[in-house]
């Protein structure tokens, strides 16, 4: 009886929506999947699950009387015809982002191709907007605008997620925003961007308007290596002089460090830290020789040791906790990007033929001119897709898919 009034409902809806307007379901699939998603955030938070009756009804309603989601939009004719579906076939509501199944209850975030293809990149070496000379620190902000440490032109440049050139600040001619050498940069929640500029780190809001510097509290760090923050605002710095992490408030006051010069013998040694990280959990990952684990004020959780894992040199942590490396191999002449699990399984990688290709630059095997220091991957960061962005020193950004 329920489905018999179900498909009753059904063919009423599709007469009267093909009555007020045809519908091309191929031309307008992404309004109709995007729409979708609205709708079932409106009806309920968890959208991996099922629509029950009262649901679907009160969908019906708003469409009928043409009552407005939270986004201000009303819900399309198209949207209600997929919805009505979803109900009679049982499916569960999509999530909005790709690769997430519905029969699995981990998050999944990513992009379909293969991990490792090149989808744009941008830059040539130069001072203008867009150019670059020697590229170094990469951040990506909440709307995944990507930020470049654009360190031979003493400045900080702003992009789309596409490398379309938004905004800069530094520069040999700015007299607010003083860089020199810029070579790490990252931003937080709130849009502030922290720029590091040894011996000091320049706080700049998120419209660039410059709001403090402060400088590491001894003389002795006189090279930051790397930068992040966690997810209220707290500066997390590795030096080169001093083998561990200093954790600063957002206005630069000292609140904790931990770390002292060793080999890793003892959990809390490390011969010289070289790249940091922060997760969703503001759990921080440091680079040093392997790959160590600590809460946000400083102990120690594991070590990322295994047999994928060579001589790391960078590394980034996406919303879902995968882990992203840059590691050579054993005779340090091959550089991948390896994609972790939380728990440091091999998820994928790619290697440095594929920013070596996407520059149009031949195998080194096969050019002997060719110098494989001169394109070498210096910065990484991940933005809330999976997408990767590397900066090489040839002067360019490239975006990778990172898989699902």
């Amino acid at each position: 009886m329920r489905q018999t009034l179900r498909y009753a409902i059904f063919t009423f809806l599709l007469t009267l929506a093909l009555f007020l307007a045809p519908l091309d379901f191929i031309s307008n699939a992404q309004n109709v999947d995007q729409d979708t998603n609205e709708i079932a955030s409106a009806l309920d938070e968890n959208r991996n699950r099922l629509l029950d009756d009262s649901e679907i009804l009160n969908a019906i309603q708003m469409w009928i009387l043409g009552e407005a989601l939270p986004d201000g939009e009303t819900i399309s004719d198209e949207s209600i015809l997929i919805l009505v579906q979803l109900w009679i076939t049982g499916e569960s509501i999509r999530p909005p982002l790709m690769g997430d199944d519905p029969d699995d209850d981990a998050p999944q975030i990513g992009c379909t191709e293969t991990p490792g293809t090149l989808l744009t990149q941008w830059g040539i070496s130069g001072f203008n907007d867009g150019q670059f000379s020697s590229p170094v620190g990469v951040a990506v902000d909440n709307a995944d605008n990507v930020y470049v440490a654009d360190s031979g032109n003493s400045r900080v440049q702003k992009f789309t997620p596409n490398g379309t050139f938004l905004s800069a600040w530094g520069g040999f001619f700015d007299l607010v925003v003083d860089l020199f050498f810029p070579d790490q940069v990252a931003v937080d929640s709130a849009g502030n961007i922290y720029i590091a500029d040894s011996p000091s780190i320049t706080k700049l809001g998120s419209n660039g308007s410059f709001i403090t510097k402060w400088e590491g509290q001894d003389s002795q760090f006189s090279f930051i290596e790397d930068l992040a923050v966690d997810s209220t605002g707290n500066l997390y710095v590795t030096y080169a002089s001093f083998a561990g992490i200093q954790k600063f408030d957002t206005n630069g006051n000292l609140l904790t460090n931990w770390g002292r010069a060793g080999f890793g013998k003892a959990l809390d040694q490390g011969f010289s830290p070289t790249a940091i990280a922060v997760d969703s959990a503001d759990n921080v990952y440091v680079v040093d020789s392997s790959i160590f684990k600590y809460d946000s004020n400083g102990t120690f959780l594991t070590k990322l040791d295994n047999d994928e894992i060579n001589f790391p040199t960078e590394v980034a942590v996406d919303s879902v906790g995968n882990i992203y490396i840059f590691d050579s191999g054993v005779s340090g002449q091959s550089i991948h990007i390896k994609k972790l699990d939380p728990n440091g399984k091999l998820l994928a990688k790619w290697t440095d033929a594929s920013w070596r290709e996407g520059l149009g630059i031949s195998d080194p095997g096969s050019d002997p001119g060719f110098d494989e220091m001169s394109n070498s991957p210096e910065g990484m960061a991940v933005d809330s897709q999976g997408h990767v962005y590397v900066s090489t020193t040839l002067g360019k950004i490239q975006k990778f898919c990172g898989g699902l």
